[in-house]
C-alpha cells in the first residue's frame, strides 16, 4: 500500500470518528453544518473501493444515509447515519487498502485534509518545490482550516485513543 493510501485511509477514519462523535451527541446540528457534514461523508464514501463486500456495502449505506439526513435532518435519519458511520469504521478495521487508487490520486488538492492531525516534527514543515506553490499551499491550508471549523467546530473533535475503536 502506498503512503498516499495510508494517509487517505487515516484521514477518512479520522473524519468518520469525528462524525461519530458529532452525531452521537444530542446537540442540534444546524442546517448549514448538517449540509457540510453530509456532503463530506458522501464525498468520503466515494473514496472507498474495496473488493470486500462488507466494506463496499457500508460505503454505499453511508452515502445513502448521508443523503437522507441531509434532506430530512430528523432524529431517525441521524441515527441511521450514525449507524452507517459505525458500520464503515468497523468494516474497514482489518481490511487492507480499501480506498480507490483513482480517487486517492485525485487528492493532490486535499493535502491539508490529508495531513490534518499528523504530527509534524519541528522544522521547515511541508516542503513545496515550486516557489510560487508556497503561497497556493498556504491559501489551501487556510481555506481548509476555515472549512474544518465550520464542520467540526472551533475545537477539533479529536478522538481519545481509548475511543479510537468505536464502541463494539
Amino acid at each position: 500500500m502506498s503512503t498516499l493510501h495510508r494517509f487517505a485511509e487515516a484521514a477518512v477514519r479520522r473524519d468518520l470518528q469525528r462524525a461519530h462523535v458529532l452525531l452521537a451527541d444530542d446537540a442540534r446540528i444546524v442546517a448549514e453544518r448538517r449540509r457540510l457534514l453530509t456532503d463530506h461523508l458522501a464525498w468520503m464514501s466515494g473514496l472507498v473501493d474495496a473488493p470486500d463486500e462488507r466494506v463496499a456495502d457500508a460505503a454505499t449505506a453511508l452515502f445513502s444515509t448521508a443523503c437522507a439526513f441531509r434532506e430530512q435532518g430528523d432524529r431517525i435519519h441521524r441515527e441511521e447515519l450514525l449507524a452507517a458511520v459505525t458500520a464503515l469504521l468497523r468494516a474497514t478495521e482489518r481490511v487492507p487498502r480499501w480506498t480507490s487508487g483513482e480517487a486517492v490520486r485525485g487528492l493532490g488538492e486535499q493535502v491539508p485534509w490529508l495531513l490534518d492531525g499528523v504530527a509534524m516534527p519541528p522544522g521547515a514543515g511541508l516542503l513545496v518545490r515550486d516557489p510560487g506553490g508556497r503561497e497556493i499551499a498556504r491559501l489551501r491550508a487556510a481555506a481548509y482550516r476555515r472549512a474544518k471549523v465550520r464542520l467540526w467546530g472551533a475545537v477539533s473533535l479529536e478522538v481519545p485513543r481509548q475511543r479510537a475503536a468505536v464502541d463494539r
